[in-house]
């Protein structure tokens, strides 16, 4: 592509400034703004005729702008190069438009590497003084059969290549003159390939192609400070120091660190969450715990035993422990004190602190015995 007209971001530069006397000042700054802009669009458009009529398309049909069309029906197209320009500030330009048909054999394994190339011109076209907003049509004709025959007598001369062949439409754009006041001259070059599959060929890449930019210009222009601006200054530097102070302070005295308790407890709420879906919360009586006890490392390592042996995860919340029970065993995890009073050892992740009253223990709640009969737990048991 030809490059594009491009801009640095607005600058202002102060110029001078100028003390009015009564708590204020006056600044001359000179800024960087937008004065014109324009864009510009090409585009390929095609076409096909009907020359062997079929039940479904009668001889003499034209096919628009299609997805695919059909070798067999409609060997040849009618294509158009389509440029028009919108400039904010006006403008008078000379387009000039080549297109070439290029048929080649790539081997895209071998980085890309072009057996054999030939090139046919198609059109030319050139006019001038166009306007904004005035479109510029460049047609051309191409027989996809006539391209695709070549293209054989190429490979049976050679003996054969490893490339895949491509059908390109190259198009060749020039424009030069006046926008928006500005000289310009500039080249874009747009490939449109041509793909063929057996009896189906179709466009690809014809755009429509979008340049743009922009042309600026400096002024100056006087803005005014108050007051306020010159003690709010000085005011924000010093609140600013005193917080980075405060901060360096905290830090020195260790009160932004975490302490082992807080880890640990942070790492056994997160493993919980994690595998809620295999825990449920309850109570066991003494009487229904097996006499042989396995004490497990970690949470994480009492859900997988529990997984293995297709049960579930126990947080008994009196106990203050998680527990597994198989057959004749107990596995039991005790999870980490809390840092504060305020949390229960079985708080869930994502939940506020301290426990819902649970019916079993809560004698608000109707309970005063637990379900297997046993007096409610003291407030020192439950915790």
């Amino acid at each position: 592509m030809a490059p594009v007209l491009s801009s640095s971001p607005s600058r202002r530069r102060v110029a001078a400034t100028v003390n009015s006397g009564r708590g204020s000042s006056v600044a001359q700054v000179t800024e960087r703004v937008q004065e014109s802009s324009w864009s510009s669009t090409a585009e390929l458009t095609h076409s096909a005729t009907v020359t062997t009529g079929t039940t479904v398309f009668p001889e003499g049909t034209v096919l628009q702008d299609r997805a695919a069309y059909l070798v067999s029906i409609a060997p040849a197209v009618d294509g158009s190069l389509e440029y028009s320009y919108q400039a904010t500030g006006g403008g008078s330009l000379d387009v000039e438009v080549d297109q070439t048909a290029v048929l080649r054999s790539v081997e895209d394994e071998a980085g890309g590497f072009e057996h054999w190339r030939t090139e046919e011109s198609l059109a030319s076209g050139r006019e001038t003084g166009v306007s904004p907003g005035e479109t510029v049509e460049v047609p051309f004709s191409l027989d996809i059969s006539e391209q695709m025959t070549a293209a054989d007598s190429v490979e049976a001369e050679l003996g054969g290549t490893p490339g895949e062949t491509e059908l390109l439409v190259v198009s060749e754009l020039s424009v030069s003159g006046d926008r928006n006041g500005v000289p310009v001259t500039e080249s874009y070059t747009y490939e449109t390939t041509v793909g063929v599959e057996g009896n189906v060929y179709r466009f690809e890449g014809e755009g429509p192609h979008e340049e743009s930019g922009e042309q600026f210009t400096e002024r100056e222009v006087a803005v005014s400070h108050g007051i306020l601006r010159s003690v709010a200054g000085p005011l924000l530097l010093m609140f600013g120091a005193l917080g980075l102070a405060a901060l360096g302070l905290g830090r020195g005295r260790g009160a932004f660190d975490v302490s082992q308790a807080e880890r640990e407890w942070l790492a056994y709420r997160t493993t919980y969450s994690g595998f809620e879906e295999w825990i449920s919360t309850g109570h066991i009586p003494d009487d229904a715990l097996p006499d042989s006890r396995v004490a497990i490392d970690s949470l994480e390592a009492l859900v997988n035993v529990a997984i293995d042996s297709n049960r579930r995860v126990v947080s008994d919340r009196r106990r203050g422990s998680c527990l597994v029970i198989i057959d004749e065993t107990v596995y039991i995890y005790d999870p980490p004190a809390p840092p504060s009073s305020g949390l229960s050892t079985h708080d869930r992740p994502g939940e506020p602190t301290g426990l819902p009253a649970d019916p079993e223990t809560n004698p608000e709640s109707g309970g005063a015995e637990t379900a297997a009969g046993e007096p409610p737990a003291t407030e020192q048991e439950s915790q």
